[in-house]
């Protein structure tokens, strides 16, 4: 879905700029972030219209970071205080024996 996305706004009279990947360290596990950029071919300054998170078992793409975590943590994660909802989303997947 995501990239099938990608593939639009580069169809569109838009390019498609990536920004850089950040790796935060939250809880045991990591959070990875990627502002998703548009520009236009009459304008060269690049717009910000979507936000990709990972926690390396799902993906979600929203346009804002505050909506990307929210949906990556989960309504039940929601209920949980803030920082500790995202603790638990980035935490490792352990193996199975």
């Amino acid at each position: 879905m995501i990239s099938f996305q990608f593939g639009l706004w580069n169809r569109t009279g838009s390019q498609l700029l990536r920004g850089n990947l950040l790796l935060l360290p939250v809880g045991r596990g990591l959070l990875y972030v990627e502002p998703i950029y548009l520009q236009s071919k009459n304008n060269n300054l690049p717009t910000l219209v979507r936000v990709v998170v990972t926690d390396g078992r799902r993906f979600v793409m929203e346009r804002s970071l505050d909506d990307a975590l929210a949906r990556l943590v989960g309504p039940k994660a929601q209920e949980a205080q803030g920082f500790a909802a995202l603790e638990q989303a980035a935490a490792p997947v352990k193996a199975a024996p």
